[in-house]
């Protein structure tokens, strides 16, 4: 069994729908164009406009985090330092660019161990931690989530301490500590529901369905992914919806609830194409594909795998576009490096000769 799980991957991230993330976007904007802010308000701004888009443009997010940091750089601002590399690393982040990501993260960390304010630390190491874990490194992200889990503690951040004890849940039950993950997720809702945080505990509620999916307790997981599908419509974050509705597809289906897991299945392929996520679809096909082959509808259950498999390789393709993309930029970048060094050495080769020059036809006037 393999159901998605839900990661925390920055507790004051408040997911929300497209259209309002583009209505904050304006307005931010907006605000940098008119108000002729002070350079704090800038930097200020430009981190809040990073923060917004980072799951659905994570491109203009690393851009506008990267106009944040040079101007810190121009204007000081030194306690904005560890937010602005900890938003840089988590856009590499949702780009996929883990390797990159970590050494940022760890300047974040650095950057903000030396801040009175620990909530930017918090977060660098959180994020850190889940670079680690999309990294397979599972004892690294332990560690740093169990870090993160030690300052929330001392700070007196039950929030974040709570964020950080559902991600140590998760690397529990992928370690196969399905108890002790379960008794994680349970510990953090009880703080995240007495403080009113609706969305952490809906995310929790997705990650202990998918754990009591695994002891194949399935009337317990259906009860936790309805919970969870409640709250995300309520909050329309349409994202995590449709990977509730996966998980409902495939917990249906292990209990031979055909129609059911039908009727999710198309749910979350229907979202899934309207937000462009080809990965949730493809998974989905792939559960699809199989509730039709128990329904005896062959047919459409080879036409799914079909899609499912042309779905597959087309996300493959378009990694290895990307990567080449990546090295053509990289080697571009060093080219032009190399140039300017090479330029830089002929002028000083010239200025070399110049002075001799001028040195001969100095000593030529003097004799």
């Amino acid at each position: 069994m393999k159901l998605h799980f839900y990661l925390a991957l920055v507790l004051l991230m408040r997911l929300s729908s497209i259209a309002q993330s583009s209505a904050i976007l304006d307005s931010l904007s907006s605000e940098l164009k008119t108000e002729n802010p002070s350079s704090l308000d800038y930097v200020s701004i430009l981190l809040a406009m990073s923060d917004e888009p980072r799951q659905t443009d994570p491109d203009s997010s690393l851009e506008t985090a990267i106009l944040g940091l040079k101007a810190i750089d121009k204007y000081g601002h030194e306690d904005l330092r560890a937010p602005a590399l900890h938003r840089i690393a988590t856009a590499h982040n949702f780009l996929g660019n883990f390797d990159t990501s970590v050494v940022i993260s760890f300047q974040a960390i650095e950057a903000g161990e030396k801040l009175e304010d620990k909530a930017p630390l918090m977060k660098a190491l959180n994020g850190q931690a889940i670079n680690f874990y999309y990294l397979n490194d599972l004892e690294k992200a332990a560690e740093f989530f169990e870090k993160c889990y030690e300052v929330a503690l001392e700070e007196g951040n039950e929030l974040e301490a709570a964020n950080a004890l559902q991600n140590m849940g998760l690397v529990k039950g992928i370690q196969g500590d399905v108890d002790s993950e379960i008794d994680a997720y349970l510990k953090a809702r009880v703080v995240m529901e007495r403080l009113g945080f609706d969305e952490g505990v809906a995310n929790i509620d997705m990650n202990l369905g998918t754990a009591y999916v695994s002891q194949q307790k399935f009337e317990q997981g259906l009860e936790a992914f309805e919970k969870a599908r409640v709250v995300f419509e309520e909050l329309e974050h349409d994202a995590a919806l449709c990977v509730i509705h996966t998980n409902l597809a495939e917990t249906h289906l292990y209990k031979g609830d055909l129609n059911n897991a039908l009727k999710n299945a198309r749910l979350s392929i229907e979202i899934a194409e309207a937000l462009s996520l080809s990965n949730e679809k493809k998974y989905t096909l792939e559960i699809l594909s199989k509730i039709h082959e128990s329904k005896g509808d062959y047919k459409m259950a080879l036409a799914t795998i079909k899609e499912f498999q042309l779905l597959k390789d087309s996300i493959f393709q378009d990694e290895k576009l990307k990567q080449i993309e990546e090295l053509k930029v990289e080697y571009e970048t060093q080219q032009k490096e190399d140039d300017i060094a090479l330029l830089n050495a002929s002028n000083a080769l010239k200025d070399a000769r110049l002075q001799q020059q001028q040195i001969v036809l100095i000593l030529l006037i003097v004799g």
